[in-house]
């Protein structure tokens, strides 16, 4: 998961105890690693000797490890996955008018599209339209000229 000297340079501004024993463990083998396991132990012991903000924050290294964000932070790559949470923080923060996979309606022309994704950088959004007709719009002209609708499928009666 992480290498012993990491391991001690993250703990650096943590709580002493876990400090302490990350430094042993550098101390001890400077080329190990640590791994779930380790990871596992050590937040056992600070929960039952009462040191909950250490647990917490390996609880927390935890998760980022088992979910593969620990791998892509120090690779420096950005997925797909980041890129969508991060659309969805600024929706959620009222800083874009949709988000991605949002079901949108022309207010002019009545087409319906679905929002595929969001360029930062340059503040537009690509919208996929049916049939097939792909919009690249800037996010403030599409707040004026677009809607946001449910995409609802309707079933036929069956005879």
């Amino acid at each position: 998961m992480l290498s012993n000297v990491e391991f001690e340079k993250l703990t650096s501004d943590q709580p002493s105890r876990l400090k302490v024993w990350a430094k042993k463990r550098c101390d001890a083998d400077p080329k190990g690693f640590i791994r779930l396991e380790d990871i596992d132990r050590i937040a056992f012991a600070c929960r039952s000797s009462g040191d909950h903000k250490s647990y917490r924050w390996l609880n927390g290294l935890r998760m980022l490890a088992t979910s593969g964000k620990l791998d892509r932070i120090r690779a420096g790559n950005e997925v797909r996955e980041d890129k969508i949470c991060k659309v969805r923080r600024l929706r959620a923060q009222n800083k874009i008018p949709f988000d991605i996979n949002d079901h949108i309606m022309l207010k002019e022309t009545g087409k319906r599209g679905t929002v595929v994704d969001y360029v930062p950088g340059t503040d537009e959004f690509i919208v996929v339209l049916n049939p097939f007709q792909f919009l690249r719009c800037p996010a403030k002209e599409l707040a004026k000229t677009a809607t946001k609708v449910k995409y609802v499928v309707e079933e036929k009666e069956r005879d």
